[in-house]
């Protein structure tokens, strides 16, 4: 017996040992973003944001002198958030977060108009307005956490992402409904190099759409009109014709200076990805760091009705062809649904005008 415990204590060592580099040459991540606790929200190290709102907000109110009457207003230095003022009891929760001045402007023209004619809201909706995407990012992570206190049960924020595309005379809407998992490996070299290690990377692992996607490419064809699907009779086709198609093929990698990232339809699809591109990184003797991950994808709850009502206005008053589209403006809010969509659907006044009757129709309820 007393020989035993040496060699229990050299073969326990030994698995110990291996167990460790397991660990380290493959390295597990957390298997989903959480969204910022509030318990911690002090110690956050938010970047100071570069634009004081409370200073801008005049320019919003010369705009719309009577603001006051209609949405409730809520100037901080960080952004300006206004809510509707005549919202009825159990509607669903909808934030719109905007930074083009043009849609803060016909969005609030729209819910201004409502309010003159008497009209009913169909959402409780709140216009969350930061100047442009650097006083976004600046301060996403704070209105992330301020948003869980302050408006409990939020259903659904809309953000502003790609909103139109064109092809063969047809228009479609980019609604973004989903956040895939992915993973950004930050390399040391240089970018001719990265590009290197991506070209290697496409070569071992081949795209395919999944069985969620095949279905999205079967019902926009069923969109298209005759001529156009007889010369996309295969996926491949169609998704070379229509580049914003692209997003539905994984899993997918793309390089961003000498960052490289890697978009999966699944944790398990990302997890393979990440073995290859990690073998192909120490086969080449690189050094690497994981500068940024998404895990769990975060879809739409089916209790969310929003999408269904914006794709229903868009394809009925407006003939465009909705399409579900990934975007990766959906990270700034993680823990909430969240889509991505801005009707960018503007030539002069009357374009203007088509715009404002856009978000006054999803604004407003049906009589």
């Amino acid at each position: 017996m007393t020989h035993l415990i040496p060699i229990m204590i050299v073969v326990f060592s030994v698995l110990l040992v291996i167990l460790l580099a397991v660990l380290f040459l493959h390295p597990r991540f957390p298997e989903r973003e959480q969204a910022p606790s509030l318990l911690n929200r002090e110690s956050y190290d938010d970047p100071e944001s570069s634009y004081d709102h409370q200073q801008l907000f005049p320019q919003l109110k010369a705009r719309f002198s009577d603001i006051g009457l209609f949405m409730q207003e809520e100037v901080m230095k960080e952004g300006i958030l206004l809510h509707w003022l005549q919202a009825h009891d159990n509607a669903a929760k909808v934030l719109f977060d905007v930074t083009d001045e043009n849609t803060a402007n016909d969005l609030l023209l729209a819910a201004q108009r409502m309010h003159w004619h008497h009209g009913t809201a169909r959402f409780d909706f709140y216009v969350l307005v930061r100047f442009n995407e650097r006083a976004q990012k600046e301060t996403d992570r704070y209105f992330c956490c301020l948003m869980q206190e302050k408006i409990p049960g939020l259903d659904v924020i809309v953000r502003e992402g790609r909103g139109l595309a064109e092809y063969e005379g047809l228009t479609f809407a980019l609604v973004g409904e989903e956040r895939w998992p992915s993973i950004d490996f930050a390399l040391e070299c240089d970018e001719q190099m990265c590009q290197e290690i991506l070209g290697r990377y496409r070569k071992a692992v081949p795209l395919h759409a999944s069985g969620t996607e095949k279905n999205r490419i079967r019902t926009l064809k069923k969109e298209l009109p005759e001529a156009i699907r007889r010369n996309v009779n295969s996926d491949e086709k169609l998704i070379e014709k229509l580049p914003f198609a692209e997003v539905w093929l994984r899993p997918q990698a793309e390089r961003n200076g000498t960052v490289i990232r890697l978009r999966a339809v699944s944790d398990d699809e990302l997890e393979k990805g990440i073995s290859v591109l990690a073998d192909i990184l120490q086969k080449a003797d690189l050094t690497y760091g994981i500068a940024r991950q998404n895990r769990s994808r975060q879809t739409i709850q089916e209790t969310c009705r929003f999408p269904e009502v914006l794709k229903d206005i868009l394809r009925r008053q407006h003939n465009l062809i909705p399409v579900d589209y990934g975007d990766e403006m959906l990270e700034g809010w993680p823990g909430f649904n969240t889509i991505s969509f801005s009707p960018v659907f503007r030539n002069g006044e009357t374009g203007k005008e088509t715009v404002t009757a856009f978000w006054r129709r999803l604004l407003e309820k049906e009589k």
